[in-house]
C-alpha cells in the first residue's frame, strides 16, 4: 500500500534517536478524544520528557521515545534489548497519562472511539457508529484506520495506518457476495 499520501507531521522529542531503536521496541499509544491544542501539545512534551528521563525498571533508567503524532496520539516506545519494562514502569507511565488526562481534561482512555483518515482528515466514530457504518457501506473496506493496538515499534511501522480490511475492524464488514 503507498502511504505517502498519509506522510503527517511529527512533533518529535526525543531521548533516544527513533531510529536507533529496535524493530522489537514495546510502544503504546494513547489516544486523546479530540485534537490537542500547542499549548496542551507543549505540555505533554514537557511532562513526558521529564517522565523519560527519570523512567527506571527496579532502579535501572529505561531507553525510552516518545512523540506526539497527528496533534491527538501520545506514543511511547521502550527499547528493551537492554531493560524490559516492568510491570511497575509501565504503571508509572499508565499513571502520568491519567494525570495529563486530568490535567488537560482529555481522555486518552477511551477506547470506545475508533479515527479513521478519510480524504486526508481525522474522523473519530463511537465504535458502535463505525459497526453501522461499516455494516452500510458508509466506511468502505479501504478505510483508512489509525491502529492504536500496535504493540512494537515494528507494528507501528507497518501497522499503523491501515485499510479496515486488514485490521480487527475487518470482521465487522459485509460479507462478500
Amino acid at each position: 500500500m503507498d502511504t505517502s499520501i498519509f506522510q503527517t507531521h511529527y512533533l518529535c522529542f526525543m531521548l533516544v534517536d527513533y531510529k536507533n531503536l529496535s524493530a522489537s521496541s514495546r510502544c503504546w499509544i494513547f489516544q486523546a478524544h479530540r485534537m490537542l491544542s500547542a499549548d496542551e501539545t507543549r505540555i505533554i512534551e514537557e511532562t513526558l520528557t521529564s517522565f523519560c528521563e527519570q523512567w527506571n525498571a527496579h532502579g535501572e533508567l529505561l531507553t525510552p521515545y516518545f512523540e506526539i503524532r497527528e496533534n491527538r496520539f501520545a506514543i511511547l516506545l521502550v527499547d528493551e534489548t537492554r531493560l524490559p519494562a516492568s510491570g511497575c514502569s509501565i504503571d508509572s507511565a499508565t499513571r502520568v497519562m491519567k494525570e495529563l488526562q486530568q490535567r488537560l481534561n482529555i481522555n486518552f482512555f477511551d477506547r470506545t472511539q475508533v479515527v479513521f483518515r478519510i480524504e486526508d482528515k481525522i474522523s473519530t466514530y463511537s465504535l458502535k457508529a463505525a459497526k453501522e457504518a461499516l455494516a452500510n457501506g458508509a466506511l468502505a473496506p479501504q478505510t483508512i484506520l489509525y491502529n492504536t493496538l500496535v504493540a512494537t515499534k515494528d507494528e507501528l511501522e507497518t501497522a499503523w495506518l491501515v485499510p479496515v480490511e486488514k485490521s480487527w475492524l475487518s470482521k465487522w464488514l459485509p460479507a462478500q457476495a
